[in-house]
């Protein structure tokens, strides 16, 4: 199911939880912002989009790109995803992520295209609702 932020918070919504904060800033001046958030919960989320890329194509015929394996078969090239998992991008979410746990944030991160499994929102109801003793 493709991402689809009103959907979320539906789903949020009918897992007992309130509404969070979308797009929140927490770390100014760097202007950084979670996807969604609970401020007096110090709790996040993000979504992580594009983890799996789509396959890569020849420039002149459009045929996918194809590579071999030291066994002999042969598999299409997959390329990267989006922002999160270029190199820069993937180094700057580490400086995002390491800052917000610094100040106190428990972040839940969920892919683009499986936000809405059960156990990521278990995920999200459990982390709201915990109350700093041992599980």
């Amino acid at each position: 199911m493709k991402y689809d932020a009103r959907l979320l918070l539906a789903a949020i919504r009918g897992a007992g939880l309130p509404a969070p904060v979308e797009e929140y800033m927490f770390a100014s001046p760097r202007r950084w912002r979670f996807d969604m958030a609970w401020p007096e919960k110090r709790l996040a989320v993000e979504v992580e989009g594009k983890v799996w890329g789509g396959y890569v194509r020849c420039n002149k015929c459009g045929a996918h790109v194809k590579k071999r394996t030291a066994a002999g078969t042969w598999y299409n090239v997959r390329e990267a995803g989006g922002r999160h998992t270029s190199g820069a991008g993937y180094l700057g979410d580490m400086e995002k992520y390491n800052m917000a746990a610094a100040l106190g944030w428990r972040i839940i991160r969920l892919p683009a295209h499986e936000w809405h499994k059960k156990e990521y929102i278990h995920a999200m109801v459990m982390a709201y609702n915990y109350d700093g003793g041992v599980l």
